[in-house]
């Protein structure tokens, strides 16, 4: 693999052990692992005193920031074909009218294209590693299309089966051997993708799935040495629902079934009590936070700045596309921040160093990947995004960190690398014709659109869901 030299006007290695930012810096990069990061003269240097005198290709970045490729802690890339279906709905009737009614039809080849655009435009946005949720329709067929887009977008990823056996319609519930055999399935296919891709185990909601299957997941979890990722009170009624059938709260429930644990990645969090905070706090579990999408649906803010005060960790997600609308990391950060600071009235909290933790090295740990990527770190494999300051919305540039986190947009991201592979140069796609699929998929819209139709309460009824 090519021996490069990657500059910027700022270099922020997210990594505690080195300068927080290196001015007119550069990363060495060889057999796709850093070798080397500092000032820039002092990295050739380096290189020199290494025995490399060759010329070096110095592939420079004016006006940029380089920084560790950012983590998306969860998604549901297929999701990517729904942006804009419906708006202005809590979640309950946002899931009947877009999610159901959509993938009844969906195929694996729109799986595989819908999960292949959504990495694609992560990959724009400066992601390199994705936690994706994937709860679908169809067979084994379906799971291989999923595992087959992440392989063909080059992006790291965790690749999380979401399943339900309850309150879901008859096309998305499942038995307990066909969840353990598709989480088998899962973890075959990822298997010949050590390194990139890893399987993880998915069950929906509490109120989707029953005790019995949860606990047999979390039975199958800790067998095979899987993360748990799981939506976790994310809505009143998620809180609700396990009070009346549980007689606790969420966390309270999870910790009652011995799955509050380290690789216990719980998302959303929006109604977790200080109790459970508290609780969970202790426990290894993390906290999946998507400010973006709370918003949207107006589910509310979740507790991140407490929870963080108490020591549990929290990283940050987009959710999926059409509860964002976009997979934009850069524009999570800023929601992020402002969220905090408002919910609080509070501006000190959540400072944009903090949020770049959250979405890089942060992530990276709370992935199982943090001896990996997450930081510029000599020996980790590289994994790094540049993003272009030179526009008129971030200059001047005082701090770069809070240039990214409150100024930077997805259109300014111009290079991407994963595992010192580029797969974005100048903001284009290095493999992929982004406009080419782009209007394949909307090709394929035109197509689905005259058969979808939002359910009505009869057909909720027969699918023995309430119809408030």
């Amino acid at each position: 693999m090519e021996d490069v030299i990657i500059a910027a006007d700022w270099v922020l290695p997210m990594d505690p052990r080195l300068p927080s930012c290196i001015e007119r810096g550069a990363v060495w990069l060889r057999e796709g692992r850093i070798v080397a990061v500092g000032p820039r003269d002092e990295v050739l240097a380096e290189r020199r005193a290494a025995g490399y005198t060759d010329l070096v290709a110095v592939d420079e970045g004016p006006g940029h920031v380089l920084l560790p490729g950012l983590v998306n802690a969860h998604t549901h890339l297929f999701q990517s074909y729904l942006r804009g279906v419906h708006d202005d709905a809590v979640l309950e009737e946002w899931l009947r009218r877009v999610i159901w009614p959509w993938v009844e039809h969906f195929t694996p080849e729109d799986y595989r294209h819908a999960t292949l655009l959504g990495a694609l435009e992560n990959l724009r946005s400066g992601v390199t590693t994705v936690a994706e949720h994937a709860y679908m329709t169809g067979g084994m067929e379906t799971v291989e299309a999923v595992v087959d887009a992440f392989a063909e977008s080059g992006l790291r990823g965790q690749i999380a089966y979401g399943f339900a056996d309850q309150n879901y319609p008859h096309m998305l519930r499942e038995t307990v051997d066909s969840v353990l055999a598709k989480l088998d399935h899962l973890r075959a296919q990822v298997a010949p993708h050590a390194g990139m891709l890893k399987a993880g185990v998915g069950p929906n909601t509490l109120w989707g799935v029953s005790g019995p299957l949860y606990r047999i997941a979390g039975e199958y979890a800790a067998e095979h040495g899987l993360p748990m990722h799981c939506h976790v009170a994310e809505t009143q009624l998620e809180v609700e629902y396990t009070l009346q059938h549980y007689g606790r709260r969420n966390v309270e429930t999870l910790a009652e079934w011995g799955l509050l644990r380290t690789g216990m990645q719980m998302v959303h969090c929006v109604w977790l009590e200080g109790s459970e905070v508290a609780l969970a706090a202790g426990s290894g579990a993390v906290m999946m936070h998507c400010p973006t999408s709370n918003m949207y649906l107006a589910s509310g803010a979740a507790p991140a700045w407490e929870a963080q005060q108490q020591g549990m960790p929290v990283v940050l997600g987009t959710d999926g596309p059409a509860s964002n609308n976009s997979q934009d990391m850069l524009e999570t950060l800023k929601m992020a921040a402002c969220l905090a600071k408002v919910t609080r009235l509070d501006p000190t909290v959540m400072p944009a160093r903090d949020l770049l933790h959250m979405a890089t090295l942060g992530a990276a740990e709370q992935l199982g990947l943090g001896d990996r990527c997450g930081s510029l770190t000599p020996g980790k494999v590289a994994d790094l995004t540049r993003v272009d300051l030179r526009g008129l919305h971030c200059m001047p540039v005082h701090d770069p960190a809070s240039s990214l986190v409150y100024n930077a947009q997805i259109g300014d991201v111009s290079d991407v690398w994963v595992e010192g592979r580029q797969l974005l140069r100048g903001g284009e796609g290095v493999h992929h014709d982004f406009a080419a699929e782009a209007a394949r998929a909307q090709a394929r819209i035109h197509v689905l659109q005259p058969v979808i139709r939002p359910w009505d309460d009869v057909r909720l009824k027969q699918e023995g869901l309430s119809a408030a």
